[in-house]
């Protein structure tokens, strides 16, 4: 009978492929977890800029300036609020002359980065609503 037993190179490629194996998983669940949290993040960027659009229909506020705003919200984390700026902005175009103006208005809101700022493996945090409205 002849036994066979494994060669010292042989185990050590066996538990290198295992390690190689295991640290492939563990930056796979990293990049889905930051996945999570952006698409968190996008959703909760999107319900603020459709909520700031809609309030400032509802006043009636077509001729603001263009200011920055911020505001912490809490939406993948529990303890730690996450900071989201925005802008909302308005520009009145006539199309009939005696009617009234019709408003392009836009909320553009960021997180985490500068306006127009993108981070590795995340890309644009950023998210944007635009709407026609007539008074």
């Amino acid at each position: 009978m002849k036994s066979r037993a494994f060669s010292l190179l042989e185990t050590v490629l066996a538990l290198g492929l295992i390690a190689l194996m295991i640290t492939v998983l563990g930056i796979l669940f990293l990049r889905l977890l930051g996945s999570s949290d952006k698409s968190g993040d996008s959703a909760a960027g999107l319900q603020l800029a459709d909520s700031v659009l809609e309030q400032a229909i509802r006043n009636k506020n077509f001729d603001l300036p263009a200011l920055d705003h911020k505001i912490r919200l809490y939406t993948h984390d529990a303890r730690a609020a996450q900071e989201f700026s925005y802008r909302l902005t308005s520009s009145a175009t006539v199309v009939t002359p005696g009617q009234p103006a019709i408003y392009y208005m836009d909320v553009h809101v960021w997180w985490n980065v500068p306006q127009g700022g993108s981070r590795l493996h995340q890309g644009k945090l950023e998210a944007s609503v635009s709407r026609l409205v007539t008074p």
